[in-house]
């Protein structure tokens, strides 16, 4: 969404150069493609920082993964093999991984979703009277 206003700015501005230039608003046209770069990034931190947020938090849920099955091992210290409590703590501990990559997947085929939504929406839309000369 953010991406969008400033390349449309830098198309405008490389087309309407000699335009621009005759004007004399080189000074305008860059504030202006300096608050877009800025828009942009704002909400590539964003995004870059909700993403670390998620990371954390799924480690957090790996580390009471992993440490529940520690546990488990070690309350059943005599009871099972050590090969079966070697391959328990070995899947546990590969856990954060699978959960990071089933939400990036589940998340990636929202966007993909909202992106077909928007195309079903626009095909839906009626069409407009033909234009008449009178």
């Amino acid at each position: 969404v953010s991406k969008s206003p400033l390349l449309a700015h830098v198309s405008e501005s490389i087309h309407g150069a000699s335009t621009i230039r005759a004007l004399q608003l080189e000074n305008e046209f860059c504030t202006m493609n300096y608050r877009f770069i800025d828009d942009n990034v704002r909400c590539s931190i964003l995004g870059v920082a909700c993403n670390r947020w998620l990371a954390a938090r799924l480690e957090l849920v790996g580390i009471g993964i992993v440490t529940s099955a520690c546990l488990a091992c070690a309350v059943a210290l005599g009871s099972i093999d050590a090969g079966l409590a070697g391959l328990a703590i070995s899947y546990a501990l590969k856990i954060t991984n699978s959960l990071s990559w089933m939400v990036r997947v589940a998340t990636d085929a929202e966007t993909q979703m909202n992106s077909v939504e928007r195309a079903h929406a626009y095909s839906n839309i009626p069409p407009e009277a033909p234009a008449s000369i009178e």
